[in-house]
């Protein structure tokens, strides 16, 4: 797999797996933390894959509209 390819199936992971959760639990109560365990990489890993001032903001802003 080359790695661009790898990345972006990193990004998909990453956002399915927060949409997820904050369908569930609620974005406040969903800690950046908690997304990477379950996509099995390290805050720190998770960091590179993502900008968490502006996905985050975006990704909020995505389930509260998907939920009205």
């Amino acid at each position: 797999m080359n790695p661009i390819h790898e990345m972006n199936e990193k990004k998909k992971l990453i956002i399915t797996t927060a949409l997820k959760l904050f369908s569930e639990k609620g974005s406040a109560a969903t800690s950046m933390q908690e997304i990477a365990e379950i996509c099995g990489m390290s805050k720190e890993a998770f960091t590179l894959y993502s900008n968490p001032k502006r996905n985050w903001k975006t990704a909020r802003w995505s389930t509260a509209y998907l939920r009205s």
